[in-house]
């Protein structure tokens, strides 16, 4: 994998000061001081350096319709138990981050469990490969199954 997102219905926000309290991450930068808004984050790790590109909330509107319709093509092919409450919940969603690696990453690298962390930080949730997981690596729809996240997941509590 080389993208992903996090979106949150919650009011926390991703700060410069939260990121850098992840104990993986060994140098964090943000555009706010050149920029009216914040537009993203660099997040350095040991051996990779990610750019978290935020979406601005003009655009998140649009976004969210998109996502429903794209979830209510999958409950289609592919019933999904809980999807009036994760439509809701979608719908809900005040914030996205769109994560961009120059690498491959998988679900036992650094750069995951980097990412599942700045999900916690927000009570978000995050989107790849096509499936939707909670910030504790929960499934809660998508392509992957709960097996292929929680061979890994007992590292994220550490």
């Amino acid at each position: 994998m080389k993208n992903a997102a996090i979106y949150a219905a919650s009011r926390k926000i991703l700060t410069v000061s939260a990121i850098r309290k992840i104990p993986e991450v060994t140098d964090v930068c943000c555009d706010a001081f050149l920029v009216k808004y914040a537009t993203q984050f660099q997040i350095a790790l040991s051996d990779v350096t990610f750019s978290l590109n935020i979406m601005p909330k003009k655009i998140l509107s649009k976004h969210r319709g998109e996502f429903q319709g794209f979830v209510k093509s999958i409950h289609e092919k592919t019933p999904i138990v809980d999807m009036l409450d994760i439509m809701i919940y979608i719908g809900n969603f005040n914030q996205a981050y769109g994560l961009v690696s120059e690498i491959e990453f998988d679900f036992e690298s650094p750069l995951w469990l980097v990412l599942v962390k700045l999900a916690k930080i927000i009570d978000g949730v995050i989107f790849v490969s096509e499936t939707l997981l909670d910030s504790h690596e929960q499934v809660l729809f998508g392509s992957l199954s709960a097996s292929d996240c929680s061979r890994f997941s007992n590292k994220i509590n550490k």
